[in-house]
């Protein structure tokens, strides 16, 4: 490892590992100031002895790191204002303001994120179903102020719902207030009309494919937030494959090679720009989760590497993305479990995939099976011990689940784009693919609900604290840090 490598890692572990400790214990712009001011001054003890030393450089480095860190967290805190309105909770309280997410349409409510005050301020409103509103609606709202709660969940864990709702600046929330339409056309230009597109392609869906297919459909192709109802929701958890229903990075590289395939015939800087714009794009519209931001930036950096000649490391990229991601946001480095979740399972294809596909000689590599039972156990493995601690439930069909179900998903979201864009055209041209991919849905459907009905399909496990799912984590390091010893894996993405 290089000297230039050892300044990034140490710059990108600093920060991040000081905005979680500022996430969780209260370090004041003093403290803060410190760490930054101490950094310099080693810097500058530095450069008057004139001392090469890399060992000092790097706490050097890391010192002020972990400064900007403590001050990107104290600033941040400045700038939400919790307690605007706390001497209403508990009364009728009426407020104008405008939906800047899109509306989550749950099978009993939707809800609306509506920001007032520039989006510093925002209350979550448990509508009814009906009428519907829409990203960019000013409304108004009469109904009972609360303040949000922490709640026990199922299994008994205590899920830290204030903090959750507070990284995006959600302070309040309102259940089932009068909700009064007083214009729209507000927010963001490129959002609104994105999600416009968006909402138009899930009706051209829906028109060919019938629900709760086309809910699947509509979660697997552009992100869209719709119920498939509580029983098969539930069916999808005890199974393990709940993270089917939403977008994952395939669609970024669906999307950036398609334009990419289009436009071949551009010279490579600009068929790379191309790419890199329908990605940024694809990832506004489909609502910016986590899992997507993160794919969208590894993307767009390889896209940058191939450009420059350069080979493209998935873990320098993990990294930079994950940087860029908490610089933006940080509380979402502790309080975001899709943030947790996809950085962990990315993880685990990068650092232990190679070693478990040895293993896998037995599975067929045709239709990419063996990659998918790679890649599923990788991932199983990483993300486990964080689940445990979350739901305390562990699924024991998941893998095999996971490897009936995964090869036919890809399949479907390229099936499920060409059903959507036809059905713009003609109902009749989408017809027969969306009846093939109608089959294609239905098949994951009954092998979910087969799965799910399975007595031992789901465990809950008693007594997984944090302290336990660290644990598991630091042997997972040791693990892995001794077998890439012996072998390091190639992490490297062709140019």
């Amino acid at each position: 490892m290089t000297s230039r490598d050892k300044i990034f890692y140490t710059t990108i572990v600093g920060f991040i590992v000081s905005v979680g400790v500022a996430s969780l214990v209260n370090v004041d712009i003093y403290m803060s100031m410190f760490f930054v001011l101490l950094g310099l001054f080693l810097f500058l003890i530095r450069f008057v002895l004139e001392n090469e030393d890399i060992q000092l450089l790097l706490l050097m480095v890391l010192v002020v790191s972990m400064g900007f860190g403590f001050l990107r967290v104290g600033f941040g805190e400045l700038l939400k204002d919790r307690g605007v309105f706390d001497e209403f909770v508990g009364q009728d309280f009426v407020f104008e303001g405008v939906i800047l997410e899109e509306p989550k349409v749950k099978e009993k409510n939707t809800q609306l994120r509506v920001y007032l005050e520039d989006k510093k301020v925002g209350i979550l409103v448990f509508a009814p179903a009906y009428p519907e509103f829409k990203y960019g609606d000013k409304v108004r709202v009469s109904g009972k102020l609360q303040k949000p709660e922490n709640f026990q969940t199922d299994t008994g864990r205590i899920f830290n719902y204030v903090s959750y709702l507070d990284k995006d600046n959600i302070f309040y929330q309102v259940f089932y207030p009068e909700v009064e339409l007083l214009g729209s056309g507000g927010g963001n230009f490129i959002k609104r009309n994105l999600f416009g597109l968006k909402n138009a392609f899930l009706e051209s869906i829906r028109k060919t494919v019938p629900e709760p297919h086309s809910a699947l459909l509509g979660g697997i192709t552009v992100g869209a937030e719709e119920s498939l109802g509580e029983n098969l929701e539930e069916s999808f958890r005890k199974t393990g494959i709940i993270h089917i229903v939403v977008l994952s990075g395939y669609n970024i590289t669906i999307v950036a090679e398609f334009f990419m395939r289009i436009f071949a015939f551009l010279p490579l800087l600009w068929k790379s720009l191309i790419g890199a714009l329908s990605i940024l794009l694809f990832m506004i519209m489909t609502g910016a989760t986590a899992t997507i931001v993160r794919a969208s930036i590894m993307a767009v950096l390889v896209i940058v590497a191939r450009i420059t000649g350069r080979t493209a490391d998935i873990l320098r990229l993990l990294l930079i993305a994950g940087f860029l991601m908490v610089l933006h946001n940080p509380s979402i480095l502790i309080f975001d479990p899709s943030f947790q979740l996809s950085f962990l399972a990315t993880l685990g294809l990068v650092y232990l995939a190679p070693y478990i596909e040895k293993y896998l000689g037995f599975v067929p590599k045709k239709i990419e099976l063996r990659e998918f039972a790679t890649a599923t156990i990788a991932t199983q493995i990483f993300v486990l011990p964080l689940l445990l601690y979350m739901t305390g439930e562990i699924s024991l069909v998941s893998i095999p689940v996971n490897l009936l179900v995964l090869p036919v998903i890809p399949v479907s979201m390229f099936l499920g784009l060409l059903t959507g864009a036809f059905g713009f055209i003609s109902g009749a041209l989408a017809f027969p693919i969306g009846f093939l991919n109608f089959i294609l849905l239905d098949y994951v459907l009954r092998a979910v609900e087969t799965f799910s009905t399975l007595s031992f399909a789901s465990v809950f496990v008693k007594g997984f604290s944090v302290w336990t799912m660290v644990l598991v984590y630091v042997i997972y390091i040791l693990v892995i840090f001794w077998l890439h010893k012996r072998k390091r894996p190639d992490t490297s993405l062709p140019k």
